[in-house]
This record gives C-alpha cells, structure tokens and sequence, in this order.
C-alpha cells in the first residue's frame, strides 16, 4: 500500500513538472514571438526603439509611428482584422502562457479583452493603442508586460 501511495506520489511531481516545463517552453515560445514582432514592428512603423518602453510602462504615446507600432504588434499575432475586430478567443489563447490556465483567470482575461476591444470606431493606430494601454493597465492582463 505505502509503495502504491508512493508511486502516486511520484507521479504526481513527475507530471507537475512537466506540466510546468511545458509552460515555461509555451513562455519562452510567446516570447521570442514577441521579440519579433518588435523587431518588425520598429522597422515598419519608423518608430524609435525606446517605443518598447514607453508602451510597456503605460506613458503617453505622442507620436503617429508610435501608435501604428502599436498596431503592428497586435497584427503580427494575427488577432485584429481589418476592420479593427479583435479575435477575442485567440488574443485570449496567447495570453494563457503569461496568466495561466486557472479557467477563472481565462474568463476574467476574456471579459478584459471584450471591454478593452469594444470600441474600434476609429482608425487602427489609435485603436491598438487603446486596446494595449487597456490591457496593460488592467490587473488581470497586466502581466502582457513581460512581451514587451
């Protein structure tokens, strides 16, 4: 019986290490994506390079370049359309690696992003900025910082 309860033990902490080894690859995959975007993103949009800063720490975005930076981030995931809808269910998916996969987490991110995108009723720059300066100040997606 105790080799039994033992075995389960071991199984139990085998598999929590995967299961954390697989987020930590998913975090490291979502990361270099991210990278990449901003890579991108500052050669299209002729933004500077402190951009990425200025974004990340939530301080105003003063320049157009600025904001179509912005919006470049968001396309290179693939999440906006061009009639500025966000693929809620998909931004939510590249969110889980950063806030986990607690289901009540992923519905509060859900109801953020739904909030955060719901007015698109303006050209795409300045829209991407609102859904990322709301994302980011949320407590729930504020964790998207690490992207950036």
């Amino acid at each position: 019986m105790k080799i039994l309860l033992a075995l389960g033990l071991l199984i139990t902490v085998c598999q929590a290490g995967l299961l954390s080894n697989v987020v930590n690859q998913a975090l490291h995959a979502l990361k270099l994506k991210a990278n990449a975007a901003k890579a991108t993103c500052l050669l299209e949009s002729g933004a500077p390079q402190d951009i990425v800063t200025v974004v990340r720490d939530l301080l105003p975005v003063t320049t157009r370049a600025g904001l179509c930076f912005e919006a470049c981030l968001i396309e290179q995931y693939d999440v906006m359309d061009e009639n500025n809808v966000i693929d809620v269910e998909k931004t939510v998916q590249y969110m889980i690696p950063v806030i986990g996969n607690d289901p009540q987490v992923i519905q509060a991110a859900t109801e953020v992003v739904q909030t955060c995108s719901a007015n698109y009723q303006m050209d795409r720059c300045e829209f991407a900025h609102n859904v990322i300066a709301c994302l980011l100040s949320s407590p729930v997606t504020a964790g998207l910082s690490v992207l950036l």
